[in-house]
Parts: structure tokens; C-alpha cells; sequence
């Protein structure tokens, strides 16, 4: 063999480590790709566009920053907790933001309209957070998303169909704790403090099926309620949905020779590192799980779940669920965009898979591992020609701040020209969904 011929396999087996091992995690900045906080919460939504009239902004998101440790059996137990309340060391601005927001909570839960439902996941703010709970950090992360939703919609002049006022807004969540959570922190940020505890938190139309958390007897399609086992085992312990294949964790306990004593996912153990990444919290314990912490190490996990998240998405079963999971939630937005609405601007919180649902029904391109507390954004447009009634209307897609409009093929020749895309593209989009819904859940 050539030395030529050696030092190219020699490259390509380097290479192909590269792919699975990652490099080291601090030729980037993870906090600043992954936990969407404070100053690095930016984006062109409610930008404006000469010859357009903003009329409606749909929001979905996911939750934000919360205790996962609860997944990892004993040896989470091991692992520091993240704090509930205000850390009673310190005394500072920042704590007095944290208790106004606390304060700000509290008002919204004695005298909200919320639905009975999340009575049992209102927060109690223990110093020392429980398994889903958002800590106060977390709070902090969703009421800086709101404030930017604010600054983007409702406190602009130019937007005059949206307004900072409880009546013009629409919110609902899915029934679990993080989501809840995470709507409670989106309010004190998005509506001043005198109308937040005039809003209504609703409970999502839709179930989500394939969510381990939700209560799958209430699905309203039967199809993703048979699927519901295998899209759950496959996002949250690892294993592949409808093979037999081992929990990606294996490739983890292998290179750290560590045992991990729960079936979890290559992309929870992510959401492990970023718990404590996010809150600045530095991890120093006798378990062997602490070994995956160490900055050399954080990037062989987050380029395993990159590879384990891919492979999922492009698994030919996922886009029929992703639009079977989505479908309800899409008719309804393009109904409310169609006609005059006394609301303006309309929130669903889902849960943490539900972004991914989405960009896979629309078309659009998104990261195989989604910041925490992501949202998508779907702003209806008119177009001003003077009429009262009648006038074109169009829309805009934005993931995470970024235009991902032109990702839908249908719509890129529209925004090479407008920068926006025609509401009837949308509403084919989700027609042609429909009959697909219908032949698969109406049996």
C-alpha cells in the first residue's frame, strides 16, 4: 500500500470519528445556540413591510428551561438541583426582577381565568425545583420571549390590529406541567402586569397523541393513537420507531464506559447538559453521569443526538405523523386568517416535539435539535389596495426570529418578489392535509 493510499484512509477514518465524536463544544458557543436567553433572544418578527398591513400573528412554541433530572433514576438524584425560588444568597437587581416576576405569577394564578385543569400544575415555587418544574430561570427565559413578542407585535404603531390588551390575545397550552409552566412565563412579558391576570389560559383543542405525558384515551385520531408507543419510545428512550434497535444511550455508556441506570435518549441527556449550561450552574458530583458535563466531552453527546434526531426525521413514517399531529392546529389558523377575529395575535404552547411536527407539515428547514423554548411564528398580511373587504391576503414563516418563508418551494418565487407568500399556498398546503387526515382518522 502507497503511502499516498494510507494517509487517505488515515483521513477518511478521521473524518468519519469527526462525524460521530464532534469536535470539542467550545469552538462554539452552546448557550448561545441552544438556550435562547436574554441578549440572544432576537429575531425580524412584526417586521414591517411598506404596501402590508400586519393582521394576525399565530405563535407555536415549546417549553422552556426545566428539571429533567427526575429521567435518570438514582443517578439524577446525584446531580444539583436548579432552583425554584430566589436564591436566598443573593440580593441584587437580578433577584428583585426574579421576585416581581415571581409576585407577577402569583397574581395571574389567583385571579386568571385559567382552565380548572392546570390547577394541579400551579407552580409553588420550592427553593429546590422538582422533576419538570421550570426553574427561575426558565421563568426568566419565557418572560424575555415575551417581551420581544411584545416589542415585535403589540407595542408597535405600525401594527395597529395588535394591541398590548388581554382581549387581543388568544392563549392556550397543552395539559402538562413544563407547558404551563412555560405560558405563565411567556405572560409576564408579553401584557403589562395590570392585564395579565385578565387572560385566559385555554386548554389545547387538540391532544398531541404521541406524547408520552398526554392522556392518549382522548385522541381524536386513532391511526396516531396506535402509533403513539413507537413515536414515544423512539423520541424519549432512544430506540428507533418501529425497529429493533438498541437505545442510542449505548453509544454513550460505551465511550464513557458508564452505566446509565433508565432508558433515555441521546437528546434528553442534551437537555441535561443545557439544565445546567442555561442556569450557569456548574455540576460536581460522585456519579458517573457527571463525566458527560466535562466541556471535552459535551460534544460527542450533542453530535450523537444530532445523528440519532436526523436519522428519526428522515424516517418515512415521521412526516405522515408530523402531519397528522399538526393538521388540526393548521385548519384552524388558516380559518382564523380567512375572517375577521376579535383577537390578534394567537399562542399555543405545545410540547417539546411540537416544533418538529410542524416544520416537517410545513416544509420548512430547522435544526435536528431545537433551542429551548423555540417558537415558529405565522404572520397573516393584507395587502393595502383600499379595500374594505376582499384584499389579498399573505403570509410569513419565522423559526426561532429567522424568514424560513422561502424554504416551501410553492413559495419561493412569491418571496423573491413580496418577500411574503400568498395565503392560498397555505391553505392548498393544509387542504391537501385534510384529505389525508380524513382518509386516516375518520375510519
Amino acid at each position: 500500500m502507497g503511502l499516498k493510499n494510507l494517509l487517505r484512509i488515515l483521513i477518511i477514518l478521521f473524518e468519519g470519528w469527526l462525524e460521530i465524536y464532534g469536535t470539542n463544544v467550545n469552538q462554539f458557543n452552546m448557550e448561545a445556540s441552544y438556550c435562547n436567553m436574554g441578549e440572544n433572544i432576537t429575531g425580524k418578527e412584526g417586521a414591517a413591510l411598506p404596501g402590508y398591513s400586519l393582521l394576525q400573528a399565530h405563535v407555536f412554541m415549546s417549553p422552556g428551561l426545566t428539571d429533567m433530572r427526575g429521567h435518570f433514576g438514582k443517578q439524577g438524584q446525584r446531580l444539583p438541583p436548579l432552583l425554584c425560588d430566589l436564591d436566598p444568597s443573593s440580593h441584587n437587581v437580578l433577584s428583585w426582577i426574579q421576585e416581581q416576576l415571581k409576585i407577577s405569577i402569583r397574581a395571574h394564578v389567583q385571579h386568571g381565568r385559567s382552565h380548572p385543569e392546570f390547577q394541579k400544575y400551579i407552580p409553588n415555587f420550592n427553593l429546590n425545583c422538582s422533576t419538570q418544574d421550570l426553574s427561575m430561570v426558565g421563568f426568566e427565559q419565557l418572560a424575555g420571549i415575551g417581551q420581544h413578542l411584545r416589542r415585535a407585535y403589540l407595542d408597535r404603531i405600525a401594527h395597529k390590529a395588535l394591541k398590548a390588551w388581554h382581549s387581543s390575545v388568544y392563549l392556550e397550552s397543552v395539559i402538562s406541567r413544563p407547558a404551563f409552566h412555560s405560558v405563565l412565563g411567556l405572560v409576564q412579558g408579553l401584557l403589562p402586569m395590570q392585564q395579565t391576570h385578565k387572560l385566559k389560559i385555554r386548554t389545547a383543542t387538540y391532544n398531541f397523541c404521541n406524547t408520552h405525558e398526554m392522556n392518549l384515551s382522548t385522541c381524536v385520531c386513532e391511526e396516531l393513537f396506535q402509533t403513539a408507543p413507537f413515536i414515544s419510545q423512539a423520541l424519549n428512550t432512544g430506540r428507533y420507531a418501529f425497529k429493533h434497535s438498541s437505545p442510542d444511550k449505548g453509544a454513550i455508556e460505551s465511550f464513557y464506559n458508564i452505566s446509565l441506570q433508565t432508558e433515555v435518549s441521546t437528546l434528553q441527556l442534551v437537555k441535561l447538559i443545557l439544565q445546567y449550561k442555561c442556569a450557569n450552574v456548574s455540576v460536581n458530583c460522585d456519579s458517573s453521569i457527571c463525566s458527560i458535563f466535562k466541556e471535552n466531552n459535551i460534544g460527542v453527546v450533542l453530535n450523537l443526538a444530532k445523528q440519532h434526531t436526523e436519522r428519526f426525521l428522515e424516517n418515512p413514517i415521521y412526516p405522515n405523523v408530523a402531519k397528522l399531529s399538526t393538521y388540526p392546529y393548521l385548519q384552524r389558523m388558516v380559518s382564523r386568517a380567512s375572517r375577521i377575529q376579535n383577537q390578534s395575535m394567537f399562542v399555543t404552547m405545545g410540547n417539546q416535539h411540537f416544533l418538529h411536527y410542524l416544520v416537517t407539515s410545513l416544509g420548512v428547514h430547522s435544526h435536528s435539535i431545537l433551542p429551548l423554548a423555540s417558537r415558529l411564528v405565522i404572520e397573516i398580511y393584507k395587502k393595502n389596495d383600499g379595500k374594505l373587504l376582499g384584499s389579498p391576503l399573505f403570509f410569513k414563516v419565522l423559526m426561532n426570529g429567522k424568514d424560513v418563508t422561502p424554504d416551501i418551494p410553492e413559495c419561493l418565487p412569491h418571496h423573491r418578489q413580496t418577500s411574503l407568500c400568498s395565503l392560498h399556498i397555505l391553505v392548498s398546503m393544509v387542504t391537501h392535509t385534510r384529505e389525508h387526515y380524513l382518509a386516516r382518522c375518520s375510519r
